[in-house]
């Protein structure tokens, strides 16, 4: 098919030269996504990129209008967590890392705009899950909690904040007797046997000497 110049279609991702990358047309009711490199690597380290399984999930839910599932959001361990309501919802239910389920009541969504689950707990993804009056999912808001940015920096430390975190030495209380020094203790059991080998040895000297002593010889009356 010959390329037209029709004002329907939009480039989306552009390369560092200006050249399009993705190109979105619309045809009819749907969308038309157009890749102008290829999805392995023969052209591009784009398969082996991090972004690229993010890229080909938004780019299904681009061309499928999908409004199921919302971008994610991003809160600290220990904040509340919450998510819009959206239009049509009569339950919901909140998923957290764990797998536990904690269902909201329906007296929270009424004339709400938010719902709310009280905070963070653990790092992971949070989910709500939104359903109308007939039970069928309206849509999936995630949350994601994670740790504060402080606790995954690897810089080591410097001795100065070392000493701010060990603190100066506590004082020692005047109304209170200094801890006496421990005690020392020696080892005895060199010495016994020291002694026990000296006791072998004179025993068996005596031993010796007596059987080389003659034998008294008695007189005959």
């Amino acid at each position: 098919m010959a390329p037209t110049r029709d004002d329907d279609r939009t480039t989306l991702l552009s390369f560092g030269d200006g050249a399009p990358a993705l190109m979105q047309r619309r045809l009819g009711e749907g969308r038309v996504l157009l890749l102008t490199t290829t999805v392995d690597r023969d052209w591009s380290d784009l398969a082996v990129s991090t972004g690229f399984l993010p890229l080909m999930q938004e780019a299904c839910h681009h061309v499928a209008r999908s409004t199921a599932r919302s971008n994610a959001r991003s809160v600290l361990v220990g904040g509340p967590v919450t998510a819009p309501i959206p239009e049509g919802a009569r339950s919901a239910e909140w998923r957290d890392p764990a797998g536990g389920v904690t269902p909201v009541p329906a007296s929270a969504l009424e004339g709400a705009d938010r719902v709310s689950l009280s905070v963070a707990e653990r790092p992971g993804v949070y989910s709500v899950t939104f359903r109308d009056r007939r039970s069928h999912e309206l849509r999936v808001e995630d949350v994601v909690a994670g740790s504060p940015t402080e606790e995954s920096d690897l810089t080591p430390a410097s001795p100065e904040v070392f000493a701010a975190l060990s603190g100066p030495p506590a004082p020692a209380d005047d109304g209170e007797a200094a801890a006496p020094p421990p005690e020392r203790r020696a080892d005895l059991w060199p010495w016994s046997l020291l002694a026990l080998m000296f006791l072998l040895l004179a025993e068996t000297a005596l031993v010796v000497r007596r059987r080389r002593e003659p034998p008294e010889v008695m007189g005959l009356g």
